[in-house]
């Protein structure tokens, strides 16, 4: 197929992963990245601007798109978290015989109450398949109109996120319990219950402005341990980690992390939320384990941080798990488009 992919191909953005997973799997891809279009406001213009959702960048995303549609024919338009793009600009699109495709990795339907979902939830039946990585919104597209709702579950990409080199061990992670995000939700309060309760301390690496806001300055110098890292960065850090820890976002009603797959397909050790779709992707206590609650994910440090070998099995398996399962990019995109061809022939 002929691909228009769009989306932010920022440094630490996962949309320019998914492209490079369609070049992989046999297409040709045109990329369309929206950042310079935007361009870089102040923290107050941006803030406004995902609000009100007007002005002349986004008149000019939407410019843009339709100028690439119509100077040469696609068989797909992709879109990564299209919140900039209007119903008008998706009609003219599917008018020119592509089918057009919204890949959300959030829940506009969820309680976190989030701005900047009007353009997108206005246009939710105009385009042609919409794609979610989890479950929970499905009914909500349907009932809005979406004509064909398809799940597919966040991946990890296999050239960042692998396992490390032979002879890694735990003279090479000196991180005991490390997380790696925001403090969505009550995360913040999780790990002071695990820090007073059993003692344990969780070392944290995220945007600091987010965890200062969580925090107080004492738990800001115990917990905090850098700001956010991405690809290469971020995969040097569950490879130098004993135990990753892994939440979901209870606000998007989420039942898995991406997190999750990244962790394993680096063959770091996970232990997360317990959830039905966490037990069907890994096997507890033999690809990772799972906690419900405060109590039981310190009683699971506690069994696992001093046994190195049983944690070198566990992280192993579950990047085998992993591997078989088809958690990647490619495998994902490829069973993905095959339920695209089938729902949206193309003469």
């Amino acid at each position: 197929m002929r691909i228009l992919h769009v989306g932010s191909y920022a440094p630490n953005a996962t949309p320019r992963f998914r492209a490079a997973a369609m070049r992989r799997i046999g297409h040709t891809v045109v990329d369309l990245d929206i950042d310079p279009l935007l361009g870089s406001p102040s923290r107050l213009a941006g803030a406004l601007r995902i609000r009100l959702l007007m002005g002349p960048a986004i008149s000019a995303v939407n410019r843009a798109v339709l100028a690439a549609a119509r100077r040469e024919p696609f068989d797909l338009i992709w879109f990564d978290k299209p919140v900039w793009i209007r119903s008008a600009t998706v009609t003219a699109l599917r008018a020119t015989g592509a089918v057009v495709v919204s890949y959300m990795p959030d829940n506009p339907y969820g309680p976190r109450g989030d701005p900047g979902w009007r353009l997108f939830l206005a246009a939710v039946p105009r385009y042609s398949v919409h794609v979610l990585v989890n479950p929970a919104g499905a009914p909500h597209y349907r009932t809005a109109g979406a004509p064909h709702v398809f799940v597919m579950p966040v991946p990890y990409e296999p050239t960042v996120h692998y396992p490390p080199p032979d002879g890694w061990s735990d003279a090479d992670r000196d991180i005991g319990v490390g997380f790696v995000g925001s403090p969505y939700g009550r995360r913040a309060d999780f790990l002071r219950a695990l820090w007073r309760r059993h003692g344990v301390v969780v070392r944290v690496m995220g945007e600091p402005g987010m965890w200062r806001r969580a925090f107080d300055a004492e738990e800001m110098a115990r917990f905090h341990a850098g700001s956010a890292v991405y690809n290469d960065d971020y995969r040097a850090i569950i490879w130098r980690t004993r135990i990753n820890l892994g939440f979901v976002t209870h606000a998007n009603l989420d039942s898995y992390a991406q997190r999750w797959f990244e962790i394993a397909g680096s063959a770091g050790f996970l232990l997360a939320d317990r959830t039905d779709e966490g037990l069907a992707s890994f096997a507890d206590g033999r690809e990772a384990a799972f906690f419900r609650g405060v109590d039981e994910c310190a009683a699971a440090i506690r069994r696992y941080l001093p046994d190195a070998a049983a944690r070198e099995t566990i992280a192993r398996a579950g990047h085998a798990r992993a591997v078989a399962s088809g958690y990647d990019n490619d495998s994902r995109l490829r069973a993905l488009f095959e339920k695209i061809a089938a729902a949206c022939p193309r003469s």
